[in-house]
């Protein structure tokens, strides 16, 4: 009576109203700097990490994690970055607040929040904080 398409109807309401699984770990996470001069670095052979440089962007997408770094893609390389230098997009809004707490006239924290704050879909806030900047 109720053939295929209703149990295709219900297969695909319970797909789209279904919770999201949490995420585990750092992978396929979206990242921002903690701060700039943040250095990148490259993993060598040995497992040992050499410098190549300062991150030029302050948000990532991880695509693989370590211990204590994680690999990113930076200009179509691939680059590790410490994750004590990264903080994770959804806690990024409170970091950069604790930041602006204990040096409110610094501009690159308004900025920073007000990114986060964009990429949240927070944009009234991210403007506010973007002309604070």
């Amino acid at each position: 009576m109720f053939g295929p398409y209703l149990f295709a109807a219900l297969a695909a309401a319970g797909s789209i109203l279904a919770p999201a699984l949490p995420k585990t770990g750092w992978v396929g996470e979206t990242v921002l700097i903690k701060k700039p001069d943040t250095a990148g670095v490259q993993r060598e052979t040995d497992g040992s990490f050499t410098p190549v440089g300062n991150v030029r962007s302050i948000q990532y997408v991880v695509i693989r994690a370590e211990k204590d770094h994680v690999e990113v893609m930076q200009d179509g390389k691939r680059i590790w970055v410490a994750k004590a230098d990264l903080v994770r997009l959804h806690d990024a809004v409170e970091h950069f607040t604790k930041e602006l707490d204990a040096d409110p006239n610094n501009d690159q924290w308004f900025a920073f929040r007000g990114w986060a704050r964009f990429r949240l879909g927070q944009t009234a806030e991210a403007l506010k904080d973007y002309a604070e900047a």
